[in-house]
């Protein structure tokens, strides 16, 4: 539909008779586009009943568009995506967004999807089985989507450990205490200042101190900081 001309103008016009506000063309699912499912998903549930009206139209002409037809249980499932896919929409936003450099909040952005996913997990396994039968599609979701999430986190070990942790500690918002959280055991703040320490003598500590008249950078402050302080 999102190719047809015919088409998005038929929806739009299912919009004008139902809303007075702008109206909104659907957003296409493209895998190589971050985000794309999440935005799909919100722009349908923004214009579903315009939608509604517009497929139901197309199924006259076309009995096998009845495919594409959605029913409540659809709907609440698509609710379900939101809560799980946003906060990995938001936060690639944040990255995609920001002029700074954002290494040092890649630790800090894995635990917390790593708990989001985990707290999303424990509530979907709440759910009544019976009821709820599908809701095993979207704990099968999750772990899935955890295992994924570890592959690309082990990604930030081995030979760039070192440079991920030091970023860390540079940034002035949060220093050591990013190693301060439960997900964390205190033999990491001791390695990781160990390792500050030596990176630091190895590479700094015979360089002169930089005088008050010497030019600085700027802190401009990082949109980031503001959700792990």
């Amino acid at each position: 539909m999102s190719r047809s001309g015919t088409s998005t103008e038929l929806l739009l016009q299912k919009q004008s008779e139902q809303e007075s506000v702008r109206l909104l063309r659907m957003v296409g699912d493209i895998p190589i586009q971050w985000n794309s499912t999440y935005d799909m998903i919100l722009r349908a549930k923004r214009i579903r009943f315009p939608l509604r009206d517009w497929l139901n139209e197309q199924i006259l002409n076309d009995p096998s568009q009845e495919r594409l037809s959605l029913s409540n249980l659809d709907w609440k499932k698509l609710d379900y995506l939101i809560i799980l896919l946003r906060p990995f929409a938001e936060y690639t936003s944040l990255i995609g967004n920001s002029r700074d450099a954002t290494i040092n909040h890649t630790w800090n952005i894995y635990n917390a999807l790593f708990d989001h996913l985990d707290v999303v997990g424990d509530q979907f396994r709440c759910k009544d089985a019976e009821k709820t039968p599908w809701i095993s599609e979207f704990i099968t979701a999750v772990d899935t989507g955890i295992v994924k999430l570890k592959e690309y986190y082990s990604k930030t070990g081995g030979p760039v450990e070192t440079q991920y942790a030091l970023a860390a500690m540079l940034d002035p918002s949060q220093k050591l205490d990013i190693f301060a959280g439960p997900g964390w055991d205190r033999s990491f703040s001791r390695k990781y200042t160990k390792e500050f320490v030596d990176h630091w003598s190895d590479n700094y500590q015979t360089l002169g101190v930089m005088g008050d008249d010497q030019p600085r950078a700027s802190m401009a402050p990082q949109t980031l900081n503001g959700i792990f302080r």
